[in-house]
Parts: structure tokens; C-alpha cells; sequence
């Protein structure tokens, strides 16, 4: 009765929204948590190391990938045939990379100058990097099969943070990191192994590496953006140490928990966009239209209030020695709306078939990242290196809506007016309540800003009629 009611009433984008914000939801708290947790036991230094080795282990995993599972979340979005030839074919040729990359990990580790613990963390995060190879949420994404992809999220987490708790208690327990996380992500990747197999499909060994022709374009625009989210990072530690590292990471975390909104409905909204673009425009026009108005509706908010809050957050989350994040927490918040923004025209030309428009994007936003790094951090610190991810991101934003433009024109300047309107409330009335407790103001603001959107008519009768399932009978006779 009750799965019933829910179908009746929420459509099925709805359902794997949710499904990935409450999977990723508790994945990103039980990641903040742990986040907060390690860098109070290691210490900016100690937090500075495993923030700065796991940036660069992610680029390993990158180069596993090139764009392989994005691929394969779009064919398979379109339900071409042979989908369990096609998922053998992307899981053999990432284990291959996966080899290569391992090997490319291990003599970065052995001829890059860097401290000798830091070597060993790197190469011990590099053996995760097979069971990577083998995670299938790309998989069951375009299968639109949400559900899965939330529950292994949270088997991943969950065991990683329960380790952690358990063996990480003082600052030389920070060897075990590694062999926690790799239990982490072997938990998860086995669990959509199983599902997979259960489901009644096959793997096997099987190498059609002309596949890599067409991924290969998307690998190189997600190894840009990885570059572009996490150059600073490296830069940071490069040349000005591990303190300002685990400093600015402090900032980064919480940037990257407040995405996790914008990463859910990217999850949902790609495969949609895909075959939407394959069958209808008019489809793929409300999806785009009503996307965008409920994104605008959530991250305007954040971006103000995270600016004003920035230290009290910091403080309030981290404790009095990170209080020196909070500048450039303040100016990395504004990377959520821009990313928001950018998300519906970069995975818009993804799902359409523009993937070396959205890969031209990437490379130019990632070059000029690069550029601004250098020239910045020596003399702004991680004030600089904040500052050029949000031009980086600015720039990157205009070229993928001007591109986007050939396919559908989505007026998004004027989902903004509703949204500014109910935040210039909010913090007018948040700085007249300034003298209550953090999380106190906080969650005012949150009831203030929901009261004055309703009362403003921000969401209508129609975008509830979406959400409670009405976008498949919109569309039925299209």
C-alpha cells in the first residue's frame, strides 16, 4: 500500500532524487563528520597530508576511467541493446587502465619529492584504485536505478567512518587511513557487484578498446575538471604547506557537502537528458526549465547566507584553529550557484551528444584555474586560490550556456528574482538576530527564507504537480 501511494503520488525523477539526496545526504554527513573528526585528531598537518594525497590518488582513479562510465550512463540511458556487452567492454577496459594507472601512482610516489609519510599514504590509497574499476554506479544511473547507487554510497561510508572511530585515535594512526578507506570502497563496490549479478546480468572479460575513441574526450574534460576543483589544493601544499592546506580543505569540505544537492540532480537529471533528447524537445524543455527554477530556489540562499555566516560556521564546525578558512570559505561558497548553473548546461551538452563542446569548456576553464593558481596563491594564499576557482567557474559557466544555446535557450535570469527577493529578507533579518546562537540563526534563516519563498509564490501549483508525479501524465501523449 504504501509503495503504491508512493508511486501514485511522486514520479519516478523525483524518487531517485530523493533516493540519492537521502543516500547521499547521510553519505555527506557521515563525511563530514569523519572529515571534522580526523582533521581534529591529525591536526592541520596531519588533515593537510591525507587531504593532499587523496587529490592526487583521485586523479589515478581518474585516469581508470576517461570517460568510460559516463558513456555508458548515456548509452545505456537510451537502453540500447547488448547493454551486458557494453558494461563487460567499460569494466575490462577500466581494469586495464586501472593497471596503468596504479603503475603511474607508484612512481609518483617513488621520484616526486615529497615527505616520506606522504609517499607511503599515496601508496597505499593507490590499491583502491581496482576496486574502482569495478564500482557500477555508472551502471545503474542509466539504468535509473537511484535506489542501489544510494545504499552502496552509504555501505562505502558507513564502514570507512565506523573504522575510522574505531582505529584513528591519536596523530600516528594516520597510516590506517588508507586500509579503512579501502575496505570503505571494497564494501560498496562488492554490494553493486552482487546487484548487478542478481539482476540477471553478465560480466565478461571482454576489450573493444575503440570505445575509448569516443570516451576519451569526456576522460579528458573530467580529468580537466578534477585539475580545476583540486589544482588549488595541490598548489596550496606545493607552496605554502600542509597548514594552509588542511585550512583551505576545511572550506572545500563544507562547499562540497552543501553540493551534494546539485551532485544528486546531476545524477538524475543526466540519463533524463539523454534519452529525452533522443525522443522529445518538449520533454527535455520542462525537464531543463523545471530543473533549473528548483536549483535557484535552493543554492541562492546558501551562497548569501554562507557569505555572511562564513566565520561564525567555521568556527562554530571546526573549533578556533580553523578559524583562518573562513575568508576563503566566503568566497568559495559562491562556487555552489555557479556550479549549479553550469551543471544544467555542462550535463545538458553531455546528454546531447556535445561532449567535445562541454570537453572544450572544461579545458579552457582548467588552463585559466591553473594560471590564476599560480599567479595568486603566492601573494593571496588560499584567499587567491578560492578567488580563482570562482573566475575559473564564471568563465566556464558562460561558455557551456552560450553553447547550450544551440539546443535549447533556457531564461534563467529570471528564476533568480523570486529567490534574491526571499534572501534579501533573510539576512536583513538574520543581522538583526546576530546575537543568538550559531545554529539558532541558522535554522531561523532557513524558516525565514522557506516562509517568504511560499509567500511569494515561488513554487507554484505546477512544479508541486511535478513533484507529486504529474510529469509523466504531462507528457504521455507527447
Amino acid at each position: 500500500m504504501w509503495t503504491v501511494a508512493i508511486n501514485r503520488y511522486i514520479s519516478r525523477p523525483v524518487k531517485n532524487f530523493l533516493f540519492l539526496i537521502i543516500g547521499n545526504g547521510i553519505r555527506w554527513v557521515l563525511s563530514f563528520f569523519v572529515t571534522v573528526y580526523l582533521a581534529r585528531i591529525l591536526g592541520t598537518s596531519g588533515f593537510g597530508k591525507i587531504s593532499f594525497v587523496f587529490s592526487i590518488f583521485a586523479y589515478g582513479v581518474l585516469l581508470s576511467d576517461l570517460g568510460l562510465t559516463i558513456l555508458g550512463t548515456r548509452e545505456i540511458a537510451r537502453k540500447k541493446n547488448n547493454i551486458d556487452d557494453l558494461a563487460s567492454n567499460i569494466l575490462s577496459l577500466r581494469f586495464i587502465l586501472a593497471l596503468f594507472s596504479f603503475v603511474i601512482l607508484l612512481l609518483f610516489s617513488l621520484f616526486i619529492p615529497l615527505q616520506k609519510a606522504t609517499k607511503v599514504l599515496l601508496t597505499l590509497y593507490s590499491f583502491s584504485i581496482f576496486f574502482y574499476a569495478f564500482y557500477l554506479d555508472w551502471f545503474f544511473r542509466g539504468k535509473e536505478k537511484m535506489a542501489n547507487i544510494a545504499v552502496a554510497s552509504v555501505i562505502t561510508q558507513v564502514i570507512y567512518v565506523i573504522f575510522v572511530f574505531i582505529f584513528v585515535k591519536q596523530e600516528n594512526d594516520i597510516i590506517r587511513v588508507p586500509f579503512l578507506w579501502f575496505a570503505g570502497i571494497g564494501a560498496g563496490t562488492i554490494f553493486l557487484f552482487s546487484i548487478f549479478y542478481l539482476r540477471k546480468h553478465l560480466f565478461r572479460l571482454h576489450f573493444d578498446f575503440s570505445l575509448l575513441k569516443i570516451s576519451i574526450p569526456v576522460g579528458i574534460a573530467a580529468i580537466m575538471n578534477h585539475v580545476y576543483f583540486h589544482f588549488d589544493l595541490v598548489t596550496i601544499g606545493l607552496i605554502k604547506g600542509e597548514i594552509d592546506v588542511g585550512l583551505y580543505n576545511a572550506g572545500f569540505k563544507l562547499v562540497t557537502f552543501l553540493l551534494s544537492v546539485d551532485t544528486a540532480f546531476a545524477w538524475v537529471y543526466f540519463p533524463m537528458v539523454s534519452r529525452y533528447f533522443t525522443e522529445s524537445k518538449e520533454k527535455l524543455k520542462t525537464l531543463v526549465f523545471t530543473g533549473t527554477k528548483l536549483i535557484f530556489l535552493l543554492v541562492i540562499p546558501i551562497a548569501c547566507g554562507g557569505t555572511l555566516l562564513a566565520e561564525r560556521v567555521i568556527h562554530l564546525i571546526y573549533g578556533e584553529q580553523f578559524i583562518g578558512a573562513s575568508g576563503a570559505f566566503r568566497i568559495l561558497i559562491w562556487a555552489i550557484p555557479l556550479t549549479s548553473m553550469q551543471t544544467i548546461f555542462a550535463f545538458g551538452l553531455l546528454g546531447c551528444d556535445r561532449e567535445k563542446k562541454y570537453t572544450l569548456g572544461m579545458v579552457i576553464g582548467t588552463l585559466l584555474n591553473i594560471l590564476l593558481n599560480l599567479l595568486l596563491i603566492p601573494f593571496l594564499g588560499i584567499k587567491g586560490a578560492a578567488a580563482a576557482t570562482i573566475a575559473s567557474e564564471i568563465v566556464m559557466l558562460t561558455l557551456m550556456s552560450l553553447w547550450f544555446r544551440e539546443i535549447l535557450f533556457v531564461p534563467f535570469l529570471k528564476y533568480t528574482l523570486k529567490p534574491l527577493a526571499a534572501t534579501a529578507v533573510m539576512l536583513i533579518l538574520t543581522v538583526l538576530l546576530w546575537k543568538i546562537p550559531t545554529i539558532y540563526l541558522i535554522i531561523t534563516a532557513i524558516f525565514i527564507y522557506s516562509f517568504v519563498i511560499l509567500l511569494l509564490k515561488g513554487i507554484t501549483k505546477e512544479d508541486l504537480k511535478l513533484l507529486r508525479g504529474g510529469y509523466e501524465s504531462i507528457h504521455r501523449n507527447n
